[in-house]
């Protein structure tokens, strides 16, 4: 059941389902790789890929209902999203990477896209964010955010 008009922030409209992003471009996505992963590297962590099919190892997973609002002025609502929270990881599969001492305060998540998003660490810690693999009860597939590198 779609949120009433006045729950959507100003100047979202509600659309029906949920659009797959670059489908409207001009460039076709880039091809998901055979046995996708989640790749973490950089600066004072000791470099490690986790497959896709292996993320939840060990890790609690979850199912929430989150909205997704767009910049462009749409708004996806009530998405059932499933995976793992994005803590879990942290805490289970990062920080063990990390040297002793290193604090790490940032992190970017790039996908197989070449898109890049900069995220405070403090801001990806929070209670509702999932590194999700299913969305309304499918697997997602196709998507181009299988990369994550800090």
């Amino acid at each position: 059941m779609p949120h009433a008009p006045s729950t959507l922030p100003p100047g979202q409209r509600a659309v029906a389902g949920f659009p797959r992003f670059g489908t409207q471009s001009i460039r076709p996505a880039p091809p998901v790789p055979r046995g996708p992963r989640l790749e973490v590297d950089g600066a004072g962590v000791i470099p490690f890929a986790v497959p896709l099919a292996d993320l939840a190892e060990g890790l609690a997973r979850r199912e929430q209902l989150s909205d997704l609002h767009c910049v462009a002025g749409w708004s996806a609502v009530r998405l059932r999203w499933e995976g793992v929270p994005f803590v879990e990881f942290w805490r289970h599969r990062v920080e063990p990477a990390l040297p002793s001492g290193v604090l790490v305060s940032h992190v970017v998540l790039e996908g197989l896209d070449g898109y890049l998003i900069p995220a405070a660490v403090e801001d990806l810690l929070g209670d509702d964010l999932l590194l999700a693999d299913r969305l309304n009860g499918q697997p997602l597939a196709g998507t181009t955010a299988d990369r994550y590198a800090w």
